[in-house]
C-alpha cells in the first residue's frame, strides 16, 4: 500500500555439479533448485518462488558434443509484485528472439545444442610483455562451431499453457575460447518465420 516494500524472505536451495569445466562444459551434468518465501506477511507481502535448472553434457562421438538445459521459475501466492514476475528476455534469452521481453508468473525454457571443435586447445603464452602478472599471460584457445534449437514461453496464473504458447528459434554460430578468463560467442538465429537475428556474446549458452 506504498511505494516501499518490506520483504523479508526465507531461501532453500540445492545444486549438483559434477561439470569437468564451468566456463564451457563437455562431461557432467548441473541441477540446481531452490524455494524462496517472500514476504512472510509482512505488509500483506506473501508469496513464493520456485526455480529449477538441470542441464546435462556429454560426448556423442569423437570430437562431437551435446548438451541440453530446461529451466523454469515459478511463482505462486495471492499477489506476486510486478518487479518479481518471471521475465524472459535479460537474463534468460531464446535465440530467434533474444532481444523480446516476454513477462508472467511463470516461464518455462528449453535448448539443446551440438558443438565441435575447428579448433582445438592451443596454448598461447605471452611472458615476453613486460609488467603484468603471469597468471595474464597463459591462455588456451579453441574455436567451436555449434548448432542450437531454443523455445520458451511465459505465462500469467491461470492462463493454460500449449505448445502454441512457444517461441522458438535456432541457427548457428561459433565459440572463441580465451580460457581460463572468457568466452566470446557469434551466432545467428532463425525464429518461426525465418527472421534472422546476430548476436554477440561474451558468455556460454549455458
Amino acid at each position: 500500500d506504498s511505494r516501499i516494500d518490506h520483504t523479508p524472505f526465507i531461501s532453500f536451495g540445492y545444486s549438483y555439479d559434477t561439470r569437468d569445466l564451468v566456463q564451457f562444459p563437455k562431461d557432467g551434468l548441473f541441477g540446481a533448485a531452490s524455494v524462496e518465501l517472500k514476504g512472510l506477511g509482512n505488509d500483506g507481502i506473501n508469496y513464493d518462488v520456485v526455480k529449477l535448472d538441470f542441464r546435462e553434457y556429454r560426448r556423442i562421438v569423437g570430437d562431437l558434443h551435446a548438451k541440453w538445459r530446461f529451466t523454469t521459475r515459478l511463482t505462486g501466492g495471492k499477489l506476486v509484485p510486478y518487479y518479481d514476475l518471471s521475465f524472459i528476455g535479460f537474463n534468460e534469452r531464446i535465440r530467434g528472439h533474444f532481444y523480446d521481453e516476454r513477462e508472467g508468473n511463470n516461464y518455462y525454457i528449453g535448448t539443446v545444442e551440438l558443438f565441435h571443435p575447428l579448433l582445438k586447445d592451443i596454448h598461447v603464452n605471452l611472458d615476453f610483455v613486460p609488467l603484468l602478472p603471469k597468471a595474464l599471460l597463459s591462455y588456451r584457445v579453441a574455436i567451436y562451431a555449434e548448432l542450437f534449437g531454443d523455445a520458451g514461453a511465459a505465462k500469467f496464473k491461470g492462463e493454460s499453457l500449449s505448445i502454441n504458447d512457444f517461441s522458438s528459434g535456432y541457427g548457428a554460430g561459433l565459440t572463441l575460447l580465451i580460457l581460463p578468463y572468457n568466452v566470446v560467442r557469434f551466432e545467428v538465429a532463425l525464429d518461426e518465420y525465418r527472421n534472422a537475428e546476430f548476436i554477440f556474446n561474451v558468455t556460454a549458452s549455458f
